[in-house]
């Protein structure tokens, strides 16, 4: 959290809209959300104790109940045509992108500059997932034999580039050495 002013939710939600926009529907693309307060209204088969209801009822629920008493920003997203029925043909839903909470998973209070951040890496993140990173031939495809011998040498050098007559004796203790040795690894 910045230690500038703390704004309202409301606040930064108007803010979100300027800046993000709209979806093609007109609903607004980034949003903010209390967990508690983040609700979709969905066709249930089932109780909130897991009984199997004999015809499927419209409830309200909670949509990220994994999520409690933080704020979460959202993205408005496309619902694929197979899952319309289940969201009572909503062609749209918010999504959870990111929670607000500290390492501890502690609630921390979102500020303009964290979620500007944010979005602003998500977004470059899609543009850049639409791009094919350029192909490069796979290092065992080079059979020259200069290659192999580089590669055989870098091999050698990750597995044994630390060993010498002297590491190789402490390490079998086999070598000779002054003073006391607290070496532990024999219990194992």
């Amino acid at each position: 959290m910045s230690l500038g002013l703390i704004e309202s939710i409301d606040v930064l939600n108007r803010r979100l809209l300027e800046y993000y926009g709209r979806f093609e529907n007109g609903e607004q693309n980034w949003k903010l959300f209390w967990s508690e307060d983040f609700l979709e209204k969905k066709l249930c088969n089932e109780t909130e104790n897991g009984i199997l209801l004999l015809t499927p009822e419209i409830r309200t629920v909670k949509k990220v109940n994994y999520i409690q008493n933080k704020y979460v920003l959202t993205k408005l997203v496309a619902v694929p045509e197979r899952n319309r029925a289940e969201l009572l043909g909503a062609k749209t839903s918010y999504e959870p992108m990111w929670t607000f909470e500290d390492l501890a998973k502690n609630p921390i209070i979102p500020d303009w500059g964290g979620i500007k951040a944010i979005i602003d890496t998500a977004l470059e993140n899609f543009l850049n997932a639409k791009h094919k990173a350029p192909e490069q031939m796979p290092e065992f495809m080079h059979q020259t034999e200069e290659a192999r011998r580089d590669r055989v040498e870098k091999i050698m050098e990750q597995f044994y580039g630390n060993e010498s007559s002297i590491t190789d004796s402490l390490a079998l203790d086999s070598g000779v050495g002054y003073g006391v040795r607290k070496r532990n690894d024999w219990l194992h």
